[in-house]
């Protein structure tokens, strides 16, 4: 079968398997089961490479068509989000032309990168995220997000990361990102029991006509199932995401969990939903199971997510009015600045406030603590402040300190959809949140002035609101500004 010794760097052997695969296929054209002993042959290469190297895995590769190259997709981990410098932003985002520039004075002769658009980067044989090698000189692809003015790139050499930083650049690994995830684990139910909208006064927006038409709601979560009984009629916009941050290809509306499904239902399902008639658009980054079979997403995806929802979801240069956003991570001045950016832009990033509040004050997580989103706490059906739900400072700090959430709305035992045509329970600020993105569709189709004005719309917004009680023993309110509460919208 050949001695996969000889090739001791993965791309070299790599490259000799792409060729060898090829020759094999060849010989064996017309024999009957040919195929199916040429890729016995390349799983015994590649078992043997493995027990020689000690690796475990080896990099997903593609053959790009036109000129025969290999390109090799770079680990997860090892894939960067590069912003580009802040000083450049003056005049808002300096464009891929710029983005290139800055590469091309921050890389060897050795090294070319070729930045995509976000919007060409889907589809085609080459991975838009990737490199391949010829001799001494290495070419690379990545692709530029032109609503973060960020690009993202394979593993680059020290070298040029530390002439990036230099020019002020920020380098950031791909790290994980977590699903804020429920509670409790769903339950299926058969029941139609829709407290948590008798609870925010529906009814005040319905006597009003307020369906949330005309306005779109973005979702970074695990999928939607778009077939589902909640959505018949609803055309439903669905991006699918790779963790290194490229498109998958095009594929049909699918959840990761159940938690999409059920979170963009109470936005704007058809029995469910706060604004039934609100158009729905779903990016998938939510979509990986980690070692503990936990639903989790990387930071390119949500970073490619974002891009997606601000600037193709609707078509080119067309993006959503108010962005839901069920995750969570440590705070990050450099992911907050990119997030500030996003909302001076006209976006409303509506975010859950996180659910580890029997640990006390502060565990509460980003996007929820900045201080440019409105975060969602969640209470029960009795409108007390559930035992799960966090509360902590914004951030950046402040003087006086501001506290998050921003208000609160139902997250305990909510019944919304699941895939399947199913229906169930779940329980956390993750359901608290999308029935307040639903409320701000209402408040945009009620005053079409608040589209594209984050700030007006938070204002809006904590207008519709009742008290909770204050606090005890003068600590930080939990409950934000009040609860959720429609009758004078």
């Amino acid at each position: 079968m050949g001695k996969s010794r000889d090739y001791g760097d993965v791309g070299a052997f790599l490259q000799k398997l792409d060729r060898q695969m090829f020759t094999w296929k060849r010989r064996t054209t017309g024999h009957r089961g040919g195929k199916r002993h040429a890729r016995e042959l390349r799983r015994r290469w590649i078992r043997d490479y493995k027990r020689r190297s000690g690796m475990t895995r080896l990099p997903q590769v593609a053959r790009a068509q036109s000129i025969g190259d290999l390109w090799l997709k770079p680990d997860v981990e090892r894939a960067l989000l590069v912003l580009m410098p802040t000083r450049e932003r003056t005049n808002g985002p300096v464009g891929r032309k710029a983005a290139k520039t800055l590469l091309y004075e921050s890389t060897s002769d050795l090294l070319s990168v070729d930045l995509l658009n976000a919007a060409n980067s889907g589809g085609g044989s080459i991975p838009a995220v990737a490199e391949a090698q010829f001799g001494a000189f290495t070419q690379m692809r990545g692709i530029y997000l032109s609503a973060l003015d960020a690009m993202i790139l394979p593993a680059l050499p020290d070298e040029t990361i530390a002439s990036l930083q230099d020019a002020g650049a920020v380098v950031l690994q791909n790290e994980v990102v977590m699903q804020i995830a429920p509670t409790e684990a769903e339950s299926v139910s058969v029941d139609t029991d829709d407290w948590h909208l008798d609870a925010i006064e529906i009814d005040a927006a319905r006597r009003k006509g307020l369906t949330g038409r005309g306005v779109t709601i973005g979702f970074l979560d695990t999928g939607i199932d778009a077939d589902h009984p909640e959505f018949t009629g609803k055309q439903v916009i669905f991006q699918d995401f790779a963790p290194d941050g490229s498109k998958k290809r095009k594929r049909e509306p699918k959840d990761y969990d159940t938690h999409g499904t059920h979170v963009a239902a109470l936005s704007a399902g058809r029995s469910k939903g706060v604004a039934p008639a609100a158009q729905i658009a779903m990016a998938s980054v939510l979509n990986t199971r980690d070692a503990n079979q936990r639903i989790v997403g990387y930071r390119n995806q949500i970073a490619a997510g974002l891009n997606w929802l601000a600037v193709e979801a609707l078509g080119l240069g067309e993006g959503v009015d108010i962005v839901n956003a069920s995750l969570g991570q440590d705070f990050d001045r450099e992911e907050y600045a990119v997030a500030r950016n996003y909302v001076d832009s006209g976006i409303l990033i509506v975010a859950a406030i996180g659910n580890d509040g029997r640990r006390g004050e502060g565990h509460h997580s980003a996007p929820g603590m900045y201080e440019c989103t409105l975060a969602v706490g969640a209470v029960d059906r009795n409108h007390s402040i559930a035992d799960f739900s966090d509360w902590g400072p914004a951030m950046p700090a402040s003087q006086p300190p501001v506290y998050k959430p921003d208000l609160v709305a139902p997250g305990v035992q909510v019944s919304s959809a699941l895939p399947g045509a199913r229906y169930g329970l779940m329980s956390g600020t993750s359901m608290a949140c999308p029935i307040v993105a639903g409320v701000a569709a209402l408040a945009i189709e009620q005053d079409e002035a608040l589209r594209g004005e984050p700030t007006g719309l938070i204002e809006r917004i904590l207008k519709l609101t009742a008290t909770l009680p204050p606090a005890p023993n003068n600590q930080p309110p939990r409950g934000g500004r009040g609860r959720l509460h429609l009758a004078n919208i």
